[in-house]
């Protein structure tokens, strides 16, 4: 599911672009169907991955309402992350540079 994230929100997977079947990725990764089958009902819910009745699952091609939620998910989580680095002591400058290699991490993923 993270790597998943980490290919939609980075723009690597196009919006619109079909993933593979359920069978297909559990039968490569050699997990269960249902699992596969949970993750992306999971992220479907998210706003992450889209059905599309008698297709399967895309990304989803309304840009605003992926991003919409991705916000809605990942903003309270920053908001946490400033309010304990302010609650720890550190600079602007300090958590910029804690977060660089993170996000440069974003980019080889």
């Amino acid at each position: 599911m993270d790597q998943l994230r980490v290919e939609v929100f980075s723009g690597r997977l196009a919006a619109g672009t079909m993933l593979p079947s359920v069978r297909q990725v559990a039968h490569e990764l050699e997990i269960n169907p249902m699992t596969v089958s949970k993750a992306y009902s999971r992220l479907a819910d998210e706003g992450v991955l889209e059905r599309v009745p008698g297709q399967g699952i895309r990304i989803p091609t309304k840009e605003d309402g992926r991003n919409r939620r991705a916000r809605e998910k990942v903003v309270p989580a920053l908001t946490r992350a400033v309010n304990a680095a302010r609650d720890a002591g550190l600079t602007r400058a300090e958590l910029q540079s804690l977060l660089e290699p993170l996000l440069k991490e974003l980019d080889h993923d």
